[in-house]
């Protein structure tokens, strides 16, 4: 079973996602926080094996917050979720280290596919993606993007 924290300021989508995610029976949600601060101590104390985290959020965004943890040298695998197709947050997660950026409306097979692939490559050494920046800013319709063996960047429409 996986270990999940939840990150999202919106309760009734974090409620939801939680909840949907539960009924799998794949994953154990072991915290949820409602912002990036609150994300960065739930990490240091419950140690999920994967964070589920929205990118705008009050206090501390969840970019912000992966910055953070990286900078800390924390590798938890962190997929970015957000309702928004903005390239600029897309860059700036992925460079940030995020395993998966994924719009709020994706498929929960979509989804629970992320979130293994996030776990499988938790101990993967940091992977240099700027190469890879140039290729996706020409799909203009990428919306979901995952580590992948090679590691090339996967884009879906």
């Amino acid at each position: 079973m996986i270990r999940l924290l939840l990150v999202e300021d919106e309760t009734l989508f974090r409620l939801g996602l939680s909840r949907l995610l539960s009924l799998t029976g794949e994953f154990l949600i072991v915290g949820e926080a409602g912002d990036g601060e609150q994300a960065i101590a739930l990490i240091a104390a419950l140690k999920p094996d994967v964070v589920i985290m929205d990118i705008q959020m009050p206090h501390m965004s969840g970019i912000a917050a992966l910055q953070k943890l990286r900078q800390s040298g924390d590798i938890t695998p962190v997929i970015l979720i957000t309702t928004f197709d903005d390239e600029e947050s897309f860059l700036l997660g992925m460079r940030a280290g995020a395993s998966a950026f994924l719009r709020k409306d994706i498929a929960l097979e979509d989804l629970t596919s992320a979130i293994h692939s996030a776990k499988r490559r938790a101990n993967t050494a940091s992977i240099d993606y700027r190469k890879d920046f140039a290729k996706a800013r020409a799909n203009q319709t990428s919306l979901r993007l995952a580590r992948s063996s090679r590691p090339d960047i996967e884009a879906r429409n």
